[in-house]
């Protein structure tokens, strides 16, 4: 792909972002503006919730969301021991506390999301320890493949003869024609 494809293509997403949502991003700070913490409820005196330090606005911006996703991945804090519980017990509340907005006492889905997958890669390079794959066992993987399928389709085709004759002997029955197959 060249460089005009590539500026073309981030010009088209522009267009069809603004299409899609025109009022996007008209707020004179360039964020939503609210008047109350989505957090908590109280009334808003500034850029943070003086109750309960929450951010007054959402971020709304592709750039937003990534400064959020690196400070959530580095900052857990406490908010980890209220996140877990609600994550293992009462998933859907967790989740309707989030979109509702109250998010300053827990974790970020992407930040908890991106530790557990790092968690689980150093743990099995820990517990197994690296994995190297030989090439002769490849080529042994795939020839299996194929005997495996041969097999199938060989199986595949006796249990079809068998439920063709079971189909016949029911139609030979229903016609009163006698098998040698006692009923």
């Amino acid at each position: 792909m060249s460089g005009s494809e590539i500026v073309g293509d981030i010009a088209e997403g522009a267009l069809l972002a603004r299409a899609v949502e025109p009022a996007a991003g008209e707020a004179p700070d360039g964020h939503t503006q609210e008047t109350a913490c989505l957090n908590c409820g109280t009334t808003l005196c500034g850029s943070h919730c003086h109750s309960c330090g929450q951010a007054a606005h959402v971020h709304k911006t592709l750039a937003a969301f990534f400064h959020d996703l690196l400070h959530g991945v580095f900052h857990f804090e406490g908010k980890i021991w209220r996140t877990l519980p609600l994550l293992v017990w009462r998933p859907g509340l967790l989740t309707r506390e989030y979109i509702d907005g109250r998010r300053a006492s827990y974790v970020s889905p992407i930040a908890l999301f991106l530790f557990v997958v790092f968690l689980t890669f150093a743990l099995f390079n820990l517990a197994v320890g690296p994995i190297h794959v030989e090439p002769s066992a490849v080529i042994a993987a795939k020839s299996g493949g194929v005997q495996a399928e041969a097999d199938a389709a060989r199986e595949l085709a006796t249990t079809e003869a068998r439920l063709a004759r079971a189909r016949r002997g029911a139609a030979d029955r229903r016609s009163g024609k006698r098998t040698g197959v006692r009923s």
